[in-house]
């Protein structure tokens, strides 16, 4: 009897796994075969590969495919690569695709579960619509001088640096330098990330970033099986940092009702908001300003390491850039305005392509909100119909195609002037996505940009930089982080120009 059990409790097993990994092929979608419980991700479980580069790699072997199948854990997954579905999705179709595919709780995350990001329905609709306002060019420029000050110490701390060793840990200078802006400009605090070895608001911010309550093992179940999140009270962010961002965020309200301050930053808009808003909390306001941790820290980080390094292994252009930032620089008394800054077009190019070849998420993921149905009729692809159910995760592979070449000429190279030349060079505007598109698009783009270009320009200006071999190259990205990091980090090497060079 006992064993009549077992061998049914067996079957069963298998016969659910067996109507789960056929959800594809029994609804006429294309896809690799799946492992039992991993899906199709058994190398990011095994630390070999990122997601990205998974979704990438499956991306290549179905290249006349408008769309294709896969399984995380036991949840299936839609990658498409129809640029017209993709238009659809993002743009003309939002309200069947309106939410992105994650799952966190305010009950047990209050911070985190506050960020746009996370939020879903009438939830995001209401505090995209509240946050927009403070994203706006007048806006940001209402802070370019927290980001000019911390761009001036960045390169007096690099001067300081340079004068013990020529290398540098690149992805250090530029977490200081970002936290340096995002401190003033949503705490209202200064973060002294160059005065000091470790400060304070650095150790929050990469708290706030690093896994808190969760393990490892855990880490990938979640990502496997995101339902458990449903059943289990897993917090991401610590309750300690949850609190230290509460605190910072009171007292700096505080200081500044008391003392009748006002200062035209990310805080300011915030504060009205809640004084406007009465369903606009000091707790919403902690989650937004935390959300600068993602975007104007740890992102805008990983993007100016990045770029430092396509500049030192491509000497021509980083000459070519240094000509448009000096002369720039000269033309306007040797200073950097906003507006200057913003009119240096072979700067935006280089960004704009380093955000090409490594864009930060590899993947948008998106659910989809209502039935939808869609038939390719793309000619240069097989044509496929597909019905994607309310619920079913889609992924927009990002670093699949904005690394292919049907879409990107010579994709695999640093080209700043394919986005300067758009006859030898065109592209469609809807397969370069870094900053997503259509309404959920990135909120902090023009934040992000900004304080990048500034950072960048005043490098440039002051040092030449050259590859070390300390970096691992080619780089290889931290399977289990969400954005692309590169493995040991990034060393180059920096050298002071004298001023009959700059």
């Amino acid at each position: 009897m006992f064993i009549i059990v077992v061998l049914t409790f067996l079957f069963g097993i298998i016969y659910l796994l067996y109507l789960r990994y056929t959800y594809w092929s029994r609804n006429g979608v294309p896809g690799p075969k799946p492992l039992p419980f991993v899906g199709n991700f058994i190398l990011n479980v095994m630390g070999e590969n990122s997601i990205g580069e998974i979704v990438t790699d499956i991306y290549r072997h179905y290249d006349r495919y408008p769309f294709f199948g896969i399984y995380r854990g036991l949840t299936p997954i839609l990658v498409v690569k129809d640029v017209n579905f993709i238009k659809k999705i993002l743009i003309q179709d939002f309200k069947h695709f309106y939410d992105n595919d994650n799952l966190v709780k305010q009950t047990v995350d209050p911070v985190l579960g506050r960020n746009p990001f996370f939020c879903k329905g009438e939830d995001w609709k209401r505090r995209r619509a509240q946050l927009t306002g403070s994203f706006t060019t007048g806006k940001v420029k209402n802070m370019y001088i927290f980001m000019d000050t911390s761009s001036s110490r960045l390169v007096q701390y690099l001067e300081n640096q340079t004068r013990k060793s020529n290398t540098v840990y690149v992805n250090d200078i530029c977490a200081r330098y970002t936290l340096e802006n995002v401190a003033p400009c949503t705490f209202g605090l200064e973060a002294k990330c160059f005065e000091e070895k470790e400060s304070n608001f650095r150790r929050i911010a990469e708290e706030f970033l690093a896994p808190g309550t969760i393990s490892k093992p855990q880490q990938i179940i979640m990502d496997l099986f995101p339902w458990v999140k449903k059943y289990f009270k897993l917090k991401i962010v610590p309750e300690k940092v949850d609190q230290s961002l509460k605190e910072l965020m009171e007292s700096t309200l505080k200081y500044r009702k008391e003392n009748n301050i006002v200062s035209h930053d990310f805080f300011e808009c915030m504060a009205q908001i809640m004084e406007q808003d009465s369903s606009f909390t000091s707790l919403d306001m902690v989650g937004n300003a935390a959300s600068f941790f993602f975007d104007g820290y740890e992102t805008s980080t990983k993007v100016m390491s990045f770029l430092l390094l396509d500049l030192s292994l491509n000497q021509d252009i980083q000459d070519k850039l240094r000509k448009e930032v000096q002369d720039a620089y000269k033309k306007n008394n040797n200073k950097f305005t906003f507006d200057v800054i913003q009119d240096l077009p072979y700067l935006e190019a280089c960004l704009n392509e380093c955000l090409r070849l490594r864009p930060s998420l590899p993947n948008m993921q998106r659910t989809c909100t209502e039935d939808y149905t869609y038939t390719s009729t793309d000619p240069d692809m097989i044509p496929l119909k597909v019905t994607v159910k309310a619920g079913t995760p889609v992924f927009i592979p990002v670093q699949a195609l904005q690394s292919d070449p049907k879409h990107f000429v010579n994709p695999d190279k640093f080209i700043p002037e394919r986005f300067l030349d758009k006859e030898e060079y065109s592209f469609n505007k809807i397969c370069y996505l870094p900053f997503g598109e259509g309404p959920r698009n990135c909120l902090g783009k023009k934040f992000g940009l900004v304080q990048l270009k500034v950072g960048i320009a005043n490098i440039i200006n002051n040092f030449k930089i050259t590859f070390n071999t300390k970096t691992r190259y080619p780089l290889k990205y931290d399977p289990h982080y969400i954005i692309m990091v590169a493995v040991g980090g990034i060393w180059l090497d920096f050298h002071k120009l004298d001023d009959s060079t700059m």
